[in-house]
């Protein structure tokens, strides 16, 4: 082996690869067709944020009238259905952000 080989190999070492997956990682996750180069990476990260957020606020928002006003007066049977209704619901909608999020 010559001497720049071993240079190379030293450069991966195990101390080193989180610290460069981390950048990677980030590197890649903020870079982003829809930041133009000079633009502002910041702002369009709260732009995205903020649109994967409202739906879950409305949907807190009319979870909580339904569940609040309704709560005491619905049987069991079917407020335990309705809880299992809005749970797949919750699960189903952070898959498909969690998609949505993959590709951007």
């Amino acid at each position: 082996m010559n001497k720049g080989s071993i240079g190379r190999a030293a450069k991966y070492d195990r101390r080193n690869q989180y610290h460069l997956l981390w950048l990677h990682f980030f590197r890649r996750f903020l870079y982003n067709d829809l930041v133009s180069p000079e633009g502002e990476t910041q702002i369009t990260l709260i732009h995205i944020l903020s649109v994967l957020t409202v739906p879950g606020f409305l949907f807190a928002y009319v979870a909580f009238k339904k569940y609040f006003l309704y709560f005491r007066s619905t049987p069991p049977m079917i407020r335990a259905a309705a809880l299992l209704s809005d749970q797949g619901l919750v699960m189903a909608f952070s898959m498909v952000m969690m998609g949505f999020l993959a590709i951007l």
